[in-house]
């Protein structure tokens, strides 16, 4: 059956492979370029679903923190001695005897950087229960505990000794 208008094609071997190059080269660039494409469009909707689900999270305890009215913040780098004199001040308020207090290295940390500080400490449960509230309740500083280890002193039972690194949280400089 022939449609009025068109011209009639014959069908000769020249056509023929014109005919089957042209379809076997779509193919190949499907199969080539198409298909892996469309398996990387796929795997980056994963992983950015991902980080979506991320976002959401980091942006709900943005919002519990707002809403708990926490005012932490990164300090600078000037002020890390002045903060490290007011843990130390406070501890030694609550009858802590600090034994050595020592500086490590400034380190960077997921766009920030840290500075550790290690202590040795002697005191009672209670002394060091209450010098921890104090680190979790101080304003303007944020400051985490990267090690803790204690053991009981053997010269007077209620007292212990601890080892305490501390992470002072400072602005990138």
């Amino acid at each position: 059956m022939r449609i009025a208008g068109m011209p009639k094609i014959e069908l000769t071997k020249r056509t023929i492979v014109f005919i089957l190059g042209g379809s076997a080269a779509f193919v190949l660039i499907a199969f080539f370029i198409y298909i892996p494409l469309l398996k990387e469009v796929k795997s980056n909707g994963l992983e950015w679903r991902g980080i979506r689900g991320q976002l959401e999270s980091a942006r709900l305890n943005l919002e519990i923190l707002d809403k708990s009215g926490v005012s932490k913040r990164l300090i600078p780098g000037r002020e890390a001695s002045s903060a490290a004199d007011v843990i130390v001040k406070q501890g030694r308020g609550l009858l802590l005897n600090f034994r050595s207090i020592s500086q490590k290295e400034i380190r960077s940390e997921n766009g920030h950087e840290i500075l550790p500080l290690r202590m040795e400490i002697d005191g009672d449960y209670r002394q060091l229960g209450y010098f921890f509230g104090f680190l979790e309740t101080m304003k303007d500083v944020i400051v985490t505990v990267e090690d803790f280890q204690i053991r009981r002193s053997d010269a007077v039972s209620p007292k212990v000794s601890a080892v305490v690194t501390l992470r002072i949280h400072l602005l990138k400089s």
